[in-house]
């Protein structure tokens, strides 16, 4: 109902803007309109009555000037008295919007006989007032649409069920029964609840008089009316049992229907699965023996599927790994050197290696440590199998052979598919680094890759795979999670080792004074330096074995026993496993120096604590007298720099910050507990004037000692 009556309103509303909102018009309604402008009024009219067409129901247009007094409609021209201006600016200006809908009755004020229906003593009007742009009115344009009209396009009239429209103020603008158009129904129940709630559209019972109802209502965004529907409730009941019974009746014929289908049809659809059954299990059907435990033929036909597709799964599987064992075996052996190169061209295209190469390259990945992860060195195994893995996930087929685990090494023979050297040489690089980056996301591990030269015979697979290996060493140099090309190596084969022993002994010296921080800085620049001078990795493992022998010497020195218990061997067994720099560094801070340190500390430390229990004795008994770390030194026999360093060392501060803080705290004692003046304070505490002791008395409490001195007595 709300889409039919909704449909024409809003297409007369879409065309009367429209005109209502013309130039032409707009201007004509400040204009008088005399006989002498006859085009003008004919204009106005025909255009009046092209807007009244069969769809929208329309029976009269009506175009109003109250500056000029005259109104248009379908029967002419008129002029607009005192009396009828008065009352239309009292009937349409007091509108809420510039634009409504209203009923009214037959229009009195501008009636026209075309206007009027028959038996229809309301119109719903469309009332804008012009122009719709502008607070100052000119005039008005009212097209109007008798409510018999569209009463007819609302649902047809039941005994179980009566609709209406109405306005927010519970007019009935809209009702089957003509009679009761315009008449108000605001203070009846139903409507009063259906203006409470707040939901756009529902449903609720009501009782008018004695029956009992269902209110439908629906409230329009539109033009603020509201569709209501009221049904019956027995009607309503009733009806609903006969439809019950219908859907009943027909559901079952449909079922009947769909179960002959189904029993023809099953016939006919059995029959192939029948010789497909026959066919699976050997036995015509219904003379299966093992058929008593299967609830169906789909059953067995499934089981059987089943067992041929986990069969040639299995085979497939079993073939495969065959396979690439044994092109993993081929490859082991190609790069340990153990094959012919008969044997090679031969095995090579047997295996079903791709052929249609370049150029090759060798691909060897080392794990660069297990310090600082969740891995020990029994994992080292299972993780390169791992890493094999990901390397096979990770470089495409078409660019590698199958990867493989030769020793401690994972080592994939790469392929140059008719790129350019330089730009096989890009590849190999953006691939390397794709690798150790996937490692280091999933295993969480740093490698190190070396690349041999470039190759073109299949037999010079094991010099390529050295030369991988030759470039692993070459860490020392750059350290880990490197990209090392064998051919870019300085590979200076003089044999002059550089060693910086003036770095040497001043570590030897912050070892033998215990000075952690000192010795960690010489220990990083010392080795910094071998590997700096030492262009070929060979020489910087050869200086480091020496600073290893030399620091092992300086122990025999200062009588410490080795801490391992295999004494060096074990010491040398692990340094030469270490492949980094960093790692080296690490080994030595953690496993020789600070061992030595620690042990020279645990011995000196009883005669530290002694003498820095001597300086704090003095200073107590002495404060009050020029007291200096040279005169204290003198009279304990010892170095003013090495009773320095021992006092910060174990007491956390220096010898002249302990005693002014000292002397600070007697001064605060006295500012309380004598009357001292300040001066006085100050000449006994050995201050040169009374102003420095102020000062620093200021800057350690924050406040004056005569502040001090008032605040502590005014608090007491």
């Amino acid at each position: 109902m709300q889409l039919n009556i909704e449909h024409i309103l809003k297409t007369v509303d879409h065309s009367f803007t429209n005109y209502v909102r013309s130039y032409p018009l707009i201007q004509t309604l400040s204009r008088s309109i005399t006989p002498e402008r006859f085009q003008l009024y004919n204009q106005i009219n025909r255009e009046l009555n092209e807007l009244q067409t069969f769809d929208t129901d329309l029976s009269d247009i009506t175009v109003i000037s109250q500056e000029k007094k005259w109104y248009i409609n379908n029967s002419g021209l008129y002029p607009l008295d005192e009396g009828k201006q008065a009352l239309m600016v009292s009937l349409y200006n007091s509108l809420k919007s510039r634009s409504s809908w209203v009923l009214e009755q037959n229009n009195a004020l501008v009636a026209t006989k075309e206007g009027t229906a028959e038996n229809c003593r309301y119109n719903v009007n469309l009332v804008k007032q012009l122009p719709l742009n502008s607070m100052r009115h000119k005039g008005l344009a009212i097209a109007s649409i008798p409510s018999c009209s569209l009463v007819k396009r609302m649902p047809l009239k039941s005994k179980t069920n009566s609709m209406m429209a109405l306005d927010d103020n519970g007019r009935i603008i809209l009702h089957q029964r003509q009679s009761l158009i315009g008449q108000s129904i605001r203070n009846e129940g139903y409507f009063k609840n259906i203006r409470r709630l707040a939901a756009k559209n529902g449903q609720f019972d009501a009782s008018i008089g004695d029956t009992d109802y269902k209110i439908t209502y629906q409230k329009s965004d539109y033009n603020n009316w509201i569709y209501v529907s009221l049904t019956t409730m027995p009607d309503l009941y009733r009806q609903t049992t006969s439809i019950g019974w219908f859907t009943f009746t027909i559901c079952g014929i449909l079922l009947a229907l769909s179960l002959l289908f189904s029993w023809f049809g099953s016939r006919h659809f059995y029959k192939p699965i029948k010789v497909l059954y026959e066919s699976v299990s050997g036995f015509a059907a219904g003379s299966d023996p093992a058929k008593g435990h299967l609830k169906s033929e789909f059953e067995l036909i499934e089981r059987n599927i089943k067992e041929m597709k986990n069969k040639n799964h299995d085979l497939e599987k079993r073939v495969e790994q065959q396979v690439t064992q044994l092109k993993q075996y081929f490859l082991t052996r190609l790069l340990l050197g153990k094959l012919s190169e008969e044997e090679t061209k031969e095995r090579f295209a047997g295996l079903g290696f791709a052929d249609n190469w370049s150029h090759l390259s060798v691909f060897t990945l080392q794990i660069d440590t297990l310090r600082n992860t969740p891995y020990e060195k029994k994992d080292l195994d299972v993780l390169l199998f791992a890493v094999n893995s990901l390397v096979d996930r990770t470089v495409p087929r078409e660019s590698r052979l199958s990867p493989i685990v030769i020793d401690k090494t994972q080592t994939t023979v790469m392929l140059n598919r008719g790129k350019s050297l330089e730009r096989f040489h890009q590849h190999l690089e953006t691939t390397a680094s794709s690798i150790q980056q996937k490692i280091k996301e999933e295993l969480g591990l740093f490698v190190s890759i070396g690349i041999s030269q470039p190759f073109t015979n299949l037999a010079m697979s094991k010099h390529a795979y050295l030369e991988g290996l030759e470039a692993l060493t070459y860490r020392l140099k750059s350290g880990k999670h490197a990209i090392i090309f064998f051919e870019q190596l300085d590979r200076n084969k003089a044999f002059l080792t550089q060693f910086p022993k003036q770095i040497q002994n001043e570590l030897f010296e912050a070892i033998k004074t215990c000075d952690r921080e000192k010795a960690g800085e010489r220990l990083h620049l010392l080795l910094e330096t071998v590997c700096s001078e030492n262009s070929n990795p060979h020489h910087c493992q050869i200086a480091i074995a020496r600073l290893l022998n030399n620091l092992i010497e300086f122990m025999h020195l200062l009588g410490i026993e080795l801490f391992e218990p295999n004494g060096s061997k074990m010491l040398y067994d692990d340094i030469f496993e270490l492949t980094t720099l960093d790692e080296i560094e690490s080994w030595m801070k953690s496993q020789i120096i600070s061992k030595m340190i620690e042990t020279l500390s645990i011995r000196e430390g009883s005669q530290y604590k002694n003498i820095s229990e001597k300086i704090v004795h003095i200073i107590q008994q002495e404060f009050d007298t020029d007291l200096t770390l040279e005169s204290i030194a003198g009279r304990l026999h010892y170095n003013p720099n090495y009773l320095s360093s021992i006092f910060r060392k174990e007491m956390k501060i220096s010898f002249s910050e302990y005693l002014t803080s000292y002397r600070h705290h007697i001064a605060k004692s006295w500012l309380t507990e004598t009357t001292l003046s300040v001066k006085e304070i100050s000449e006994k505490l050995k201050y040169k004037n009374p102003q420095n002791f102020i000062r620093s008395f200021k800057k350690l409490e924050g406040i004056t000692p005569g502040k001090y001195r008032e605040l502590k007595n005014h608090s007491a």
